[in-house]
């Protein structure tokens, strides 16, 4: 019996061990792929959105108005339309900039930023044509916008963490002209801090998922041990041992009747 309890002791280590690495291997892939597949998600919305904004823009016409710095017609009906997609999307910012500079400030002109209803109620100040960004973009954010100016058509993204904003993945889409000069980039933010919660829930549903399949998968595992190797070793072990004890009994048997 003690030594069925030892043997099954160490094959229960074993098991547990594998299963423990197994889970953990699983669960970090599960979570990698999930986040990458989230965030995939999140790029392709926000490259729909940056897309459909730069559609309504009239880019010759942008030109003029950054010249100028006079709104046009044609500036105004693009502001409504993208005050109407940020309306209807769920993105933190929707705006076209001119990148400038790559200084901690003023970095950037804007040339439109869309906002909402609720958002044209409550702010005081709303960037517009020919007002530098201040300190709404690091150094950091201004190299990814000078890069994002000579990709061509391609939609680029860069992902920020600031004390004001949190995480950001930003998308931006270049603006150019008849002649193939980058004028501007449209940009749109989204929040990447659901993101995170989401993969915070994924990996506790995970982690749960994984205690309990590992819990059944384990106990199936030690009961399939036990039967196929524990109970076989401890009978071949106990069938040698027997036919020792019975001859070192009658080797004791013998030695008495000797000596009487």
């Amino acid at each position: 019996m003690g030594k069925r309890k030892k043997l099954s002791g160490r094959m229960t280590a074993i098991c547990g061990v594998f299963v423990l690495a197994l889970s953990v291997t699983l669960g970090l892939l599960g979570v990698y792929t999930y986040k990458e597949n989230v965030r995939e998600r999140y790029e392709q919305y926000a490259e729909t959105i940056i897309r459909i904004a730069g559609s309504y823009i009239d880019i010759e016409d942008m030109v003029q108005c950054i010249q100028t710095g006079e709104k046009t017609e044609s500036y105004l009906r693009t502001q409504f339309q993208l005050d109407n997609i940020k309306n209807r999307s769920n993105v933190e910012y929707l705006y076209v900039i001119r990148p400038l500079n790559t200084a901690e400030v003023d970095n950037a002109m804007y040339v439109w930023n869309a906002v909402t209803a609720e958002e044209q109620e409550t702010y005081q100040e709303i960037n517009s044509l020919g007002d530098l960004s201040g300190e709404g973009f690091n150094g950091k954010m201004a190299e990814s916008f000078m890069m994002a100016m000579g990709n061509g058509d391609e939609v680029t993204f860069y992902a920020n963490n600031t004390a004001d904003f949190g995480y950001m993945l930003t998308g931006m889409y270049p603006l150019r002209t008849m002649d193939g000069q980058t004028a501007a980039l449209a940009c749109v933010d989204i929040s990447m801090n659901q993101i995170n919660q989401d993969i915070m829930q994924y990996i506790f549903l995970m982690l749960c998922g994984t205690l309990v399949v590992g819990t059944v998968f384990l106990f199936v595992i030690l009961r399939l041990v036990d039967k196929s190797m524990v109970s076989p070793l401890l009978q071949v072990s106990q069938s040698t041992e027997d036919p020792m004890q019975q001859s070192n009994s009658e080797v004791d048997q013998s030695r008495q009747a000797d000596r009487r």
